[in-house]
C-alpha cells in the first residue's frame, strides 16, 4: 500500500506555519530557495545531506533537490511533482511560500546543520541512556560522535567564511543592484537609516508618552512600500485601528471611542479607507502570551519585510521561573538572529526606567535605562528616545495643538546619532517632524490638503 507522505501521518495537506516546528522552518526554507533559484542555491544543496532533513517527506523532497542538481538537471515545482507524485504539491507549494528570502539562503543553511547536530547529539543521549553497553563502547560511541560534531562544525563555518576578494566582488555586485531599502518619505528620519534590512530597531520611552503612537505613525508609512507585520499586546487590534482611523482622518480620537460621530465623519472614515486600502500592507496581530517562536512562526508565514512588537516586556518566556533579566536576554537575542536570518527589520518597543521621572522628567536617558536587561541594548541597531515634557500639566489648546518632542537616537550602527525634533498630536495619535525653524511654516499643526491622500498617509 502507497504511504501517503502529506495525508495524516504527516499532516502536509493542513498545515498551517503555526503548526511546524522551528527546524522544520528552517528545512522549508532551503527547500523553498532550491525551488525558486536552484542555480543561486547549488553550493548550499551540495553541501547539505538529505540525512540533514527530518525522516519522512522533507527528506524526501529535498533528496529529489539534491538528485536533480547532483546529475546537472533542472529544478521546479512540476519536475519535482511529476518525480515525486500528487501528493507532494501542498508540500511544494507550502516550501515555496515560506522562504522569507532566496538571498539568505546560506544563513538557512547554517540553521539546517546546526539543528542536525543538536538533533544528532539527543539521538546519541537517548541510545546511552537505553543502551547496557559498558563504558569502553559509551566512550568510543561519543569519540566518534565528537569527531561527526567537528567535521560538522567546520562544514557549517566554511559555509559562511569568504576571502577578501570574494567579499569585495559580492559587495560591489551588490552596490549594482536597485535600492530595495525602505522609506517613509520623512528625510528627517529617513537619512538615520533605522530600518535596514536585518536591524534591530528599539524605540523606548516612558509611559504615556507616545510611543505606540509614533510606531504606528512608522508602520503605517512603512506599509505604503512594503509589507508590515504589527504585534500589540498591550491592546486589541480595534483599538489600533481607532488610533489609525484618528490619524488619517483627523477625529479626535475620544469620538471614535465614544462612537459619537457625525454623518461628515463617518464619511470622513468611507473616503479614506476606499483612498488607501490598496496602498498598504498593514498586518494587525493582537496575539495575547506571544513567545519568540511564536513570532517566528508569524514572520515565516506571512514574510513582512519590517515586524514591530508593542512590546517585548510583554513576550511570554518558554522556561518556567527564570528571572525578568534571563528571559529579556533571551527574547532580544532570539529577536536578533530571527532579524538576521530572514532579513526582516525588527522595531522592538521598550519602556524605560522610573529613574527618568526624576527631576520632573528632565534626568536625561541613558542605554542603561532600557527596562528589564543590558541585552535589550547589545542586541539592537539603532536606539531611539522619545524626550519630551508630557507631564500632564501642559494642556493642549485647540484641535491643532501639539507637544513637542524630540527623537534622541544614541546608538545607530547604519547612520547618524543625533537628534530629530517632532510634533506629536496625541488627540490624533498622529506624529510629524517638526518643520526647519528657517522655513515659512504656520504654528498650527493642520496638514496640507491633498484630496488624493488621508491625512497623515
Amino acid at each position: 500500500q502507497r504511504h501517503d507522505p502529506c495525508g495524516s501521518a504527516w499532516g502536509c495537506r493542513s498545515v498551517t506555519n503555526n503548526k511546524i516546528s522551528t527546524a522544520q522552518q528552517h528545512q522549508l526554507a532551503v527547500i523553498g530557495a532550491a525551488i525558486l533559484d536552484p542555480a543561486a542555491c547549488k553550493d548550499t544543496v551540495q553541501r547539505l545531506t538529505p540525512a540533514m532533513f527530518e525522516d519522512g517527506p522533507y527528506r524526501q523532497l529535498f533528496a529529489a533537490i539534491k538528485l536533480q542538481l547532483d546529475t546537472g538537471h533542472n529544478v521546479d515545482a512540476v519536475i519535482l511533482e511529476r518525480m515525486l507524485g500528487a501528493d507532494f504539491r501542498p508540500l511544494i507549494v507550502l516550501a515555496a511560500e515560506t522562504v522569507p528570502t532566496i538571498s539568505h539562503v546560506q544563513d538557512y543553511e547554517a540553521l539546517v546543520m546546526e539543528d542536525y547536530r543538536k538533533r544528532l547529539l539527543l539521538e546519541l543521549a537517548a541510545k546511552i541512556s537505553m543502551n547496557s553497553a559498558d563504558s569502553d563502547t559509551i566512550c568510543r560511541d561519543l569519540s566518534e560522535a565528537l569527531k561527526e560534531q567537528d567535521h560538522l562544525r567546520r562544514e557549517s563555518v566554511d559555509a559562511n567564511v569568504k576571502e577578501f576578494a570574494e567579499v569585495w566582488d559580492e559587495t560591489l555586485q551588490w552596490l549594482q543592484q536597485p535600492d530595495t531599502s525602505v522609506r517613509m518619505a520623512w528625510r528627517e528620519l529617513d537619512e538615520l537609516g533605522l530600518f535596514g534590512e536585518k536591524m534591530v530597531t528599539v524605540i523606548a520611552g516612558r509611559p504615556g508618552h507616545g510611543k505606540t503612537d509614533l510606531a504606528l505613525a512608522l508602520a503605517l508609512r512603512l506599509s505604503n512600500s512594503c509589507q508590515v507585520y504589527y504585534l500589540t499586546m498591550e491592546e486589541d487590534r480595534r483599538k489600533l485601528m481607532l488610533r489609525t482611523m484618528s490619524k488619517l482622518t483627523r477625529i479626535n480620537s475620544t469620538r471614535l471611542r465614544d462612537r459619537k460621530l457625525t454623518e461628515e465623519e463617518r464619511e470622513s472614515l468611507n473616503n479614506a479607507f476606499a483612498l488607501i486600502k490598496g496602498h498598504t500592507g498593514m498586518i494587525y496581530d493582537d496575539g495575547t502570551r506571544m513567545t519568540v517562536d511564536d513570532i517566528r512562526a508569524r514572520v515565516m508565514k506571512y514574510r513582512p519585510r519590517v515586524v514591530f512588537v508593542d512590546h517585548i516586556g510583554l513576550i511570554s518566556d518558554t522556561q518556567q521561573g527564570r528571572k525578568e533579566q534571563e528571559r529579556l536576554a533571551d527574547v532580544t537575542r532570539s529577536l536578533k538572529e530571527l532579524a538576521m536570518e530572514t532579513g526582516t527589520t525588527i522595531v522592538e518597543l521598550v519602556q524605560l526606567n522610573r529613574v527618568t521621572d526624576r527631576n520632573g522628567g528632565t534626568k536625561k536617558a541613558s542605554l542603561g535605562d532600557l527596562r528589564g536587561s543590558g541585552t535589550i541594548e547589545q542586541d539592537a541597531d539603532a536606539v531611539v528616545f522619545i524626550e519630551s515634557q508630557v507631564d500632564g500639566e501642559r494642556q493642549l489648546q485647540g484641535p491643532n495643538d501639539y507637544f513637542d518632542v524630540n527623537l534622541r537616537i544614541p546608538k545607530n550602527r547604519e547612520g547618524a546619532t543625533g537628534r530629530v525634533p517632532m510634533w506629536w498630536q496625541p488627540q490624533y495619535h498622529e506624529w510629524q517632524p517638526a518643520p526647519d525653524p528657517s522655513e515659512n511654516y504656520s504654528e498650527d499643526f493642520a496638514p496640507a490638503d491633498h484630496e488624493d491622500i488621508p491625512a497623515g498617509w
